[in-house]
């Protein structure tokens, strides 16, 4: 009498091998949906790290609750508005770049396009500046200080209303102890 593995062994070997492809698949299915939602989430969060940079602002210049609350507010309305700004400005570059790869592109059409460009990058600006006005009033003439630090870093660094801030933090931390401001921080 034949055992079953001996009697199944290609019906053995071929679940086997469906198994570890079904196991591969599932791995592979789990990885790019995480790394995918990673590069969704660096997207989305890039302007001003919006998280990190709520936090680093209110330790930075030291901002009470009050004062905080002022900022939040202040920055989610910015945020919202510069968001759509930047996605319909993306997407004019895009159609700016497609036109100017075409064989034959229509220079007036990129004429037009570079003055719209032009247009929406006034536009952020403004709004950065309406921004930055807002928060200027919630604080102190020495968080003032901080504040113009940062903004003006943040906009020499990227020439973009919002821009990332990883090591500027670092250097501003470093800076503001030098100038002796951090020395009765915990």
């Amino acid at each position: 009498m034949k055992t079953f593995f001996s009697k199944y062994k290609i019906v053995f070997w071929a679940v086997i091998v469906l198994l570890i492809l079904n196991v591969s698949v599932l791995g592979t299915m789990v990885y790019r949906y995480y790394t995918q939602q990673q590069m969704v989430r660096k997207h989305v969060e890039l302007p001003l790290q919006r998280h990190k940079t709520a936090s680093f602002m209110r330790s930075e210049l030291e901002l009470g609750d009050e004062q905080f609350k002022g900022f939040q507010e202040a920055r989610a309305a910015h945020q919202q508005q510069v968001f759509t700004m930047h996605n319909r400005l993306r997407s004019l570059r895009s159609a700016y770049l497609d036109e100017l790869m075409k064989q034959s592109p229509d220079t007036s059409l990129l004429s037009s396009m570079r003055d719209s460009i032009g247009i929406m990058h006034a536009g952020m600006m403004k709004s950065t500046g309406d921004y930055y006005g807002r928060i200027r009033k919630i604080c102190s003439d020495k968080q003032v200080d901080r504040l113009n630090a940062f903004f003006k870093e943040a906009m020499m660094n990227e020439g973009t209303p919002m821009m990332p801030v990883q090591g500027m933090q670092h250097q501003m931390r470093n800076q503001r102890r030098m100038n002796g401001a951090g020395k009765n921080r915990n």
